[in-house]
């Protein structure tokens, strides 16, 4: 089940491709990883334009996940906070749900 996503005319996000996130992060490898969390592990990585990004790629995609992962993408895409890094995009590619 795919869930598609709106932006406001305002925002200044993509729709990313995996193989992308995966070139930007060493593919995933431990020396980019920041941290772990319940939902997913967290990466640092530097896209082919040399944007530095943080991705936050899910462990395991359900009905539930996938609907936990569009509501995540709606609201970084709207909130605005000084201690929040703002939603550059995601990945929606396949069995790959990716936050960046």
């Amino acid at each position: 089940m795919v869930y598609w996503l709106s932006s406001s005319s305002d925002s200044s996000w993509r729709i990313f491709i995996y193989k992308e996130l995966h070139i930007a992060t060493n593919g995933f490898s431990d020396e980019k990883k920041l941290g772990e969390g319940g939902f997913g592990s967290v990466y640092f990585g530097k896209t082919y334009d040399g944007l530095q990004i943080v991705v936050k790629k899910l462990k395991s995609m359900n009905s539930k996940a996938e609907v936990e992962f569009a509501v995540e993408v709606e609201v970084l895409g709207r909130v605005r906070h000084n201690n929040l890094l703002g939603l550059r995009g995601y990945c929606a590619d396949a069995d790959h749900r990716l936050i960046v």
